[in-house]
């Protein structure tokens, strides 16, 4: 069974495609290119035993697709390059164990879907600069869900309090329009 995947020293890969590892149950470890620009639809979705997400230095990943990392149980953490720019629907959904994200400094993220973090039950901890605050912002306003869970004591575990203010770029999240199944801004107020 497939444990791990690592891609040449030099690769050129652009893409992950669509269901590319779907349901890979042994894989546990990925290291990705820092060619690659756009992780596809559904790529890693369910891959049940996946704990390591490893984005090579200077990666220039751009997209995180719809579901792209969906029901990936045992990933608990993951570190999002500065060249995201947008996170699709559903991306991390249902990663229970999933407890922190962390984006890199200089992130270039300006869109991400309400949803993106749904059913990520542990997540505690996000870590981002203050230029993306009003956008993640917004998101933890939109998802209370997601970053305000009772622990086993009953007592609140909130993401807010990690997340660095101050930012003064506007950013747009992004929300399924129901009528035209595309895509519409929300745009935060920004502190």
């Amino acid at each position: 069974a497939l444990t791990t995947v690592e891609f040449e020293l030099g690769s050129q890969l652009t893409t992950i495609d669509t269901f590319a590892f779907k349901e890979c149950d042994a894989l546990t470890e990925i290291k990705i290119p820092k060619s690659v620009t756009t992780i596809g639809t559904f790529a890693f979705q369910s891959c049940k035993a996946l704990t390591t997400v490893i984005f090579e230095d200077g990666s220039k990943l751009e997209t995180i697709g719809e579901g792209a990392f969906q029901e990936c149980i045992a990933l608990t953490e993951i570190k999002i390059p500065k060249s995201v720019i947008g996170i699709g629907d559903n991306a991390f959904q249902s990663c229970k164990a999933l407890t922190t994200v962390i984006f890199e400094e200089r992130s270039q993220l300006n869109a991400i879907v309400e949803d993106a973090f749904k059913g990520c039950e542990n997540l505690t901890t996000i870590t981002a600069q203050s230029d993306i605050h009003g956008l993640l912002e917004k998101h933890k306003q939109t998802n209370t869900n997601i970053y305000n869970n009772p622990d086993t004591n009953g007592t609140q575990k909130s993401v807010g309090s990690q997340i660095t203010g101050g930012g003064k770029k506007s950013r747009n999240i992004r929300k399924r329009s129901r009528k035209s199944g595309g895509m519409r801004p929300i745009v935060p107020s920004i502190k």
